[in-house]
């Protein structure tokens, strides 16, 4: 992400990536859902009336799966893991070196409304840009007011990003993982 336009000062290392944040992204295939056992069924059917490529764990056939299975199900068919259960954020348990892709919202199952936001701005941040390029080994952590995405490194390493938005303009800032954790990147 080239575009370095500083944050307000008080902030360091938040960047301006609001015109940048596709670049060096190869054109992304359409982003494709699966939503896991216990996701509300009014964000699917909403999240499908707005166009989105979504389809249930019921749907599939898959509900009773253990979420093991039903990650590994996913990733087999190429659909991002959809999901209000924390534990899929666990670098220990769906690592990013194992492929497959997760988005969860860190909200509750009967928010709906905070729910749909959330997906939102996961949308609307990477889902967008970097499309099914997610089922690829990205985890996506969403609440209505912040995001988090964490990946494996050109390195190989773990590291991710935080956004924010400030007034009209998209802001980031890079996280390394260090003794389990994602935190804000020293240079």
């Amino acid at each position: 992400m080239s575009n370095k336009r500083q944050a307000p000062p008080e902030e360091e290392g938040w960047f301006d990536v609001s015109d940048a944040i596709s670049v060096g992204i190869p054109r992304p295939t359409k982003l494709r859902l699966l939503a896991d056992a216990h996701f509300p069924r009014e964000v699917v059917d909403e999240v499908r009336a707005a166009g989105l490529d979504i389809k249930s764990a019921q749907e599939m056939g898959v509900a009773k799966l253990a979420d093991p299975e039903l990650f590994r199900f996913a990733r087999k068919i190429e659909r991002v893991l959809l999901t209000l259960d924390g534990k899929f954020w666990r670098e220990r348990d769906y690592s990013v070196h194992l492929g497959g892709g997760v988005i969860w919202l860190d909200t509750g199952p009967q928010e709906v409304d905070r729910t749909l936001h959330a997906l939102g701005r996961a949308y609307s941040y990477v889902g967008k840009s970097m499309g099914n390029l997610i089922a690829r080994g990205v985890r996506v952590r969403a609440t209505p007011t912040t995001l988090m995405i964490r990946l494996r490194t050109y390195d190989g390493r773990i590291g991710g990003y935080e956004f924010r938005v400030g007034g009209q303009r998209l802001f980031a800032r890079e996280l390394e993982w260090v003794k389990g954790k994602l935190i804000p990147r020293r240079d």
